[in-house]
């Protein structure tokens, strides 16, 4: 439940739609882009990544690679000497292809993206490199046969290819955070929801408070719950979300009604109201505390003011 509302106030815009087939000398960018999630999914060969101030990451045939911050990365080829052939691009219905090799590829790659709003929580907290081999997620590989048949149907111009490959994207990202979260390393996170959820007390009011943020959520009722006195209960969920009980309504409440924004034509008071805020005017100004623009803005996709 947890997982399911942090995807939802994310807003996930999923796509892996870049088959990358190289040999010899080649080199492939990505700039630095926050608010989107880099994915790459070595089939085939070797390569290496390199980011600022770290060392480079060796990739192998059955890695994922995931950059969830969005940062600046190159992957280019294991050789060392000569310069790198340029890659063409090649547009296939819903899929692009890449490529600098006429015949057998030395490295094989599936590219792609997720564009979330960085306000929402999802990815707070992770380390800025991830790399998953198949064998801790058995069902990549299924996933890639079936990702890699619907871009041959794109390539068809079949009805709906584009959306079945977004569709399983998103599956991807599911199953990639879900996988990490259950990682021993990932027991003694910095203080956020990934955090809370950990404990057992506080989960269920977590996921209570995500699922309705506009019931009425006290301080006292929250303790209630989780069979805390009322001091205990600040103190416990301090140390786990880095807030107070009444700043995480308060911000799950702001994810809802973003959410709302971009999906319900209803007015922009009906949707404070529908959040759980009890005026438009404290909607409005707590909204642009958090998000850099009003309420109206964000529905029209206007940029961040500065």
């Amino acid at each position: 439940m947890i997982l399911d509302k942090l995807l939802e106030y994310a807003q996930v815009s999923a796509a892996i739609n870049m088959q990358c087939l190289v040999r010899g000398r080649w080199h492939l960018h990505n700039p630095a882009a926050p608010g989107r999630a880099y994915v790459h999914i070595v089939l085939s060969g070797t390569g290496v990544l390199a980011r600022a101030d770290a060392a480079p990451q060796r990739l192998y045939a059955g890695d994922l690679v995931f950059l969830p911050q969005g940062i600046a990365h190159s992957i280019c080829d294991f050789n060392g000497q000569g310069e790198a052939a340029p890659l063409q691009m090649c547009r296939k219905g819903a899929w692009t292809l890449g490529s600098n090799a006429d015949g057998r590829e030395d490295m094989g790659m599936l590219c792609g993206h997720f564009d979330y709003q960085p306000h929402s929580g999802l990815l707070e907290g992770w380390p800025p490199l991830v790399v998953v081999p198949w064998q801790q997620l058995p069902q990549l590989r299924a996933w890639v046969d079936l990702l890699q048949m619907e871009a041959a149907l794109a390539d068809e111009h079949s009805e709906g290819a584009a959306s079945v490959i977004n569709g399983l994207s998103l599956t991807l990202l599911a199953w990639l955070i879900r996988h990490c979260w259950q990682q021993p390393q990932w027991q003694n996170p910095p203080p956020g929801v990934l955090r809370a959820r950990q404990d057992a007390r506080l989960r269920p009011l977590l996921a209570a408070v995500m699922a309705e943020p506009a019931q009425v959520w006290t301080v006292d009722n929250m303790a209630a719950q989780v069979h805390l006195s009322r001091a205990q209960f600040m103190r416990v969920f301090q140390a786990a979300l880095g807030q107070s009980p009444h700043q995480f309504v308060m911000q799950t409440r702001l994810h809802q009604a973003a959410v709302y924004l971009r999906q319900r034509s209803d007015s922009i008071v009906h949707i404070a109201l529908a959040a759980g805020f009890q005026s438009e005017t404290h909607f409005a100004r707590v909204f642009k505390q958090q998000y850099g623009q009003t309420p109206r803005q964000y529905r029209l996709g206007l940029p961040e003011e500065g």
